[in-house]
């Protein structure tokens, strides 16, 4: 990995389990309560860093952690009974859809919520604690830029300083 600035944090990673290594130190830091949106194309990788978030919540590294793109929206619960969730709102064409999944109902939890896509929901997310957008950089490499706290931006600039762990595994393709 490499840190190509630091305000906002920009990290360029060269794999998939470097972007998976970037979310689970991003989970490391966050609060119990919190919104995090995820911005970029199609393949950009927001759906590998989550995967590595949700191996960090569940502190389990073999968890399968599919991608909610057909589904919309995936949960877990971890051992000390967290609850997070991770909704995939590029399939949303109507608003009703909204309503259907109980997006409302997730932004009012007492739990974690990780929104690819939050352009397609009603309101804005202007809630979310953290913003991060992925670019493509050619090949398995991503740009990611992460606007957040500077509490939460440390750790993950410290992961991106030091070495990858965790493999982005999970059957599925960056997304």
């Amino acid at each position: 990995m490499i840190i190509l600035s630091s305000d906002p944090l920009a990290v360029l990673t060269a794999s998939g389990d470097e972007t998976a290594a970037l979310g689970a130190a991003l989970m490391r830091a966050l609060p119990p309560r919190a919104v995090v949106t995820l911005e970029g194309e199609l393949g950009g990788g927001k759906s590998c860093f989550v995967r590595g978030a949700v191996r960090e919540f569940l502190k389990d590294p073999d968890a399968i952690v599919p991608s909610p793109t057909f589904t919309m929206v995936n949960g877990y619960v971890n051992a000390a009974g967290r609850r997070c969730w991770h909704v995939d709102l590029y399939r949303v064409r109507q608003p009703a859809v909204l309503v259907t999944m109980g997006l409302a109902d997730l932004r009012e939890a007492d739990a974690l919520l990780f929104v690819e896509w939050p352009d397609h929901a009603q309101e804005p997310f202007d809630d979310a604690l953290a913003r991060v957008r992925f670019e493509h950089a050619g090949e398995s490499r991503r740009r990611l830029l992460f606007q957040a706290p500077a509490p939460l931006i440390a750790p993950v600039a410290l992961a991106a300083r030091g070495a990858c762990s965790g493999p982005c595994a999970g059957g599925e393709a960056e997304g």
